[in-house]
């Protein structure tokens, strides 16, 4: 599992690792979570608490690199409490492929964003016993190489790249003018 950008109190990975230390000792251990990115005092301070699973901090570092690291990895992670914010990065996580486990409020931006990509599964931060469901949900899927749980619409993703985004905006000026 991996979060790339700045960990802070709106962004509190607070809930996944709470979630992820409640889950069975063996199953927990599957998992091992990449911190790549500013991380303020408050939040470091909660990620290096005891874990049953690793928590690796690397900081920031280059794009280049830190894509090369989302190749690495399985799931890739987001939390926002706030409802309205998408946060930039999930659109360069969408381009991935890869799923995406967010910890954000049902029915808010992030959350109507993920179900019309299918890019993964939004967990409302304080349902806790929904949150460690689909941890086990994942860990079963890496672990016995199942087919994906998660399969997005690349059509609906395709939308939000640069070059669509770019076409429509061209075409919004030219219908103004």
């Amino acid at each position: 599992m991996t979060h790339v950008g700045t960990a802070y109190q709106p962004s509190s990975a607070r809930y996944y690792l709470n979630a992820l230390n409640a889950l069975p000792p063996d199953l927990a251990e599957r998992f091992e979570t990449w911190f790549i990115g500013r991380v303020t005092d408050q939040e470091r301070a909660y990620l290096n608490e005891p874990r049953r699973s690793q928590v690796k901090q690397f900081g920031f570092m280059s794009q280049d690199r830190a894509l090369k690291l989302i190749e690495e990895t399985d799931y890739l992670l987001v939390t926002m409490t706030d409802p309205v914010t998408v946060p930039g990065k999930v659109y360069e996580y969408l381009a991935t492929g890869k799923p995406i486990v967010a910890f954000s409020p049902p029915g808010g931006d992030l959350s109507r964003l993920l179900t019309e990509t299918d890019g993964g599964w939004c967990v409302d931060p304080n349902d806790h016993e929904s949150a460690c469901q689909v941890l086990q949900l994942a860990a079963m899927q890496v672990h016995d190489c199942a087919e994906p749980l998660v399969v997005s619409n690349h059509e609906a993703i395709r939308k939000f790249d640069r070059e669509s985004l770019t076409g429509e905006y061209a075409r919004l000026v030219r219908e103004l003018s």
